[in-house]
């Protein structure tokens, strides 16, 4: 039996040979397309999102190539559609890239890419946890930055200014407090905010809910023990 493609392109070449008019035919090769494109996309996506899983339970060179993979794979889905999930995991995959990278040239590239995929997300689902937590992120870093490299990241990306020129550490709390995922990542940073406005009770609270939070992966581990770490020295102080 044929397949519904075949008999859509047996259909076409009729409707041409008999010279009929080609506008409804047309229609619906355009819907059979986007259609198998968003399909085609979307299993890209899922071998992608297995990869960076993956990533988050190696180390080393494991990690790294896992997380070239899961690249080539979100890339490839993106090419062939734009769906709003392959953008936010986009984003988490150049965000642990950064996270791993030891080259500050390479890590303002992925930053550059990391925020215009933020913005693409955001014209679509500004609200979604996942985008949420992704510019509470990047706001953190970018309220971190001193006056010198405040002004080399405008220069170097004009549109990152907005998020420079806005960011603070109490905007970001605003940000992550938005955000209802209960992911390690959002204590991590929002006990880091809390820190850097001396608000020491608020800080220990998010690092405890950090430390209680089940990691689920390696990666996850990693925080946590940051966490430890760095909850143990703001008792000190």
């Amino acid at each position: 039996m044929a397949g519904l493609d075949e008999l859509l392109l047996n259909e076409t070449k009729t409707t041409l040979e008999k010279g009929q008019d080609t506008t409804e035919i047309r229609r619906r090769l355009v819907q059979f397309e986007n259609a198998q494109s968003r399909k085609n996309a979307n299993l890209q996506l899922n071998i992608a999102k297995c990869y960076f899983e993956e990533a988050k339970s190696e180390v080393g060179s494991e990690r790294k190539n896992k997380l070239i993979e899961a690249e080539v794979w979100i890339k490839k889905s993106l090419a062939t559609f734009v769906l709003f999930d392959a953008l936010v995991t986009k984003g988490k995959i150049l965000g642990l890239k950064i996270s791993e990278s030891k080259n500050d040239w390479d890590d303002a590239q992925w930053a550059l890419e990391a925020y215009n995929t933020l913005l693409d997300a955001e014209k679509i689902n500004k609200e979604d946890d996942d985008v949420l937590l992704m510019r509470g992120i990047m706001m953190f870093y970018a309220s971190g930055m001193n006056w010198v490299e405040r002004n080399g990241a405008k220069a170097f990306c004009p549109a990152s200014r907005t998020i420079i020129n806005e960011s603070s550490f109490e905007k970001t709390i605003s940000i992550l407090k938005k955000c209802k995922t209960n992911r390690i990542e959002k204590y991590y940073y929002l006990a880091n905010c809390y820190d850097k406005i001396k608000n020491k009770k608020k800080a220990i609270r998010c690092y405890n809910i950090l430390l209680e939070t089940k990691a689920k992966n390696l990666f996850e581990s990693e925080f946590k023990a940051l966490g430890r770490a760095e909850l143990k020295e703001l008792k000190k102080r």
